[in-house]
């Protein structure tokens, strides 16, 4: 009967169409517009209503171009105790038509049912608009996108209790975060005892962790980190994959993703800059799998980017969103990453960790700190910067006045000066903003606010002139050369 009434809107459709051609034949009959579509949909999803059915209903042109879909809510089933598995309405009554349960009538007399049927009357049935993720919620928790209900795919991991000797097991773990961090460690310990102590809580920065040497065993903390928070860590993420906006299914109900290598750095790399400091704040996220509807869930993805390159991502002096640490030395001896392994598969090694990072005092830790600017951070810095921007910056700190024109910053920047649009992208990630055009001695043109744009924003032309002016051309030109 569902196939039928689905086989009957579209046939309306097409005998609609069909009658319209009389007047204006064309090869795949007239166009069905959209209010049209809406009408059909309306009858139809009245007509399963008053049988009790839950569809989804599509209306397609004679040609076959989808003009609407719509789907009827609670089309899909799902367990609350167990939400990452979901089912369509019809799977789950063919999963379930094998159980019958029977009922008593109104009459006094017994009715044999299918199980759905049953569950689809019973009280304790919930209804949700939609499915998404957030960490540390309950099973039923809001929409991120709007006012609603949802089904939250959320879930505390199990574990095995902790053993008597886990702060011996734990300090396996806690050593080799210590040699691989040296003085950072502490804080990437309080980060990661944040995921575990406040899941739904997002801070405002991610990890790089940058060694130029192979094998060092930091595949073994990501392996650690899986195993502790599995099925809500993305490891070995393919994070230019998402950055060019592909499939990122693998970013739904995580709080970790770990990316192995990267090498986004170099005078090509702000192509995915902005990106990138996007996906690590957003408070929510659209999930886009490959196979699966769509969602939008909370987002909780902390990232740890592992590189063998100093200039690993694109990063200029105003990032706050990473904690850039390196790590300088060979590996260590065979006999101890044999050790790391051995113990890699023992569940009280993950009960054990879960226990310190639970029991960590974070009570000084700041989610929302910027983090500092570490010796790594700013070399990778360096590395990163194009010609334009260490041209800029030097402008910028050297100038012997606020304002500059145009035609003295085309004389420094060169390369087509301000009408490249890199030189105005770099110009503008070093706060040169342009005020107004302005008469000057033997042109109009623009001038530009190197510092204390506010001050300048509403000045007379007099003034900017006069601001230009008061620096001799020996001044400037000493800048100009770094004099």
């Amino acid at each position: 009967m569902m196939r039928r009434m689905f086989l009957g809107a579209v046939a309306a459709i097409v005998l609609t169409t069909a009658a319209g051609a009389q007047q204006s034949p064309l090869p795949y009959g007239n166009p069905v517009t959209l209010a049209q579509a809406k009408k059909i949909v309306a009858a139809a999803e009245q007509s399963a209503q008053s049988r009790n059915f839950t569809m989804a209903f599509a209306v397609v042109e004679p040609s076959g171009e989808l003009v609407l879909f719509h789907k009827m809510d609670g089309s899909q089933v799902s367990d609350r105790w167990r939400p990452q598995s979901v089912l369509s309405l019809a799977d789950f009554r063919n999963a379930t038509s094998g159980s019958k349960h029977m009922i008593v009538k109104p009459d006094g007399g017994l009715k044999q049912v299918q199980a759905s049927e049953v569950w689809l009357g019973h009280a304790d049935r919930l209804e949700a608009d939609a499915l998404t993720f957030r960490a540390g919620a309950g099973p039923m928790t809001e929409l991120p996108d709007g006012p609603g209900a949802a089904l939250n795919l959320w879930a505390p991991p199990v574990r095995e209790d902790a053993p008597p000797n886990w702060e011996n097991l734990a300090s396996i773990f806690v050593g080799h975060i210590g040699w691989l961090w040296g003085e950072h460690a502490d804080a990437f310990l309080d980060w990661l005892a944040h995921i575990e102590q406040q899941p739904g809580k997002l801070p405002h920065f991610g990890y790089l962790h940058i060694s130029r040497i192979h094998g060092k065993g930091r595949n073994w903390i990501s392996s650690v980190l899986a195993r502790l928070w599995r099925g809500n860590v993305a490891a070995s993420l393919d994070l230019m994959a998402v950055l060019d906006g592909g499939f990122n299914g693998r970013l739904s109900r995580c709080v970790l993703a770990v990316v192995d290598e990267i090498n986004e750095g170099g005078n090509q790399s702000y192509r995915h800059a902005q990106t990138l400091r996007q996906i690590v704040t957003a408070e929510h996220r659209e999930i886009n799998p490959k196979y699966g509807r769509m969602r939008v869930e909370w987002n909780a993805a902390r990232w740890l980017l592992f590189s063998n390159h100093t200039g690993a991502i694109p990063l200029g002096d105003d990032d706050r969103r990473f904690y850039v640490v390196d790590h300088d030395g060979p590996p260590r001896d065979a006999a101890y990453y044999k050790c790391l392994y051995d113990v890699l598969d023992e569940p009280e090694l993950i009960a054990s960790v879960a226990e310190f990072l639970k029991r960590r005092d974070i009570a000084g830790f700041n989610p929302g700190e910027r983090p500092p600017t570490t010796a790594a951070k700013a070399a990778l810095i360096k590395l990163n910067q194009s010609e334009e921007d260490a041209l800029l910056q030097d402008l910028v700190k050297r100038w012997p006045v606020d304002v500059v024109s145009a035609s003295e910053l085309n004389e420094h920047l060169g390369h087509n000066g301000v009408s490249s649009r890199s030189n105005r992208h770099a110009m503008d990630r070093h706060g040169i903003v342009k005020l107004r055009k302005i008469r000057m001695k033997f042109r109009t043109e623009a001038v530009y606010a190197l510092r204390n744009e506010a001050d300048w924003v509403a000045a007379t032309p007099d003034a900017l002139r006069a601001e230009i002016g008061g620096a001799t051309d020996a001044m400037k030109g000493a800048a100009l050369h770094g004099e």
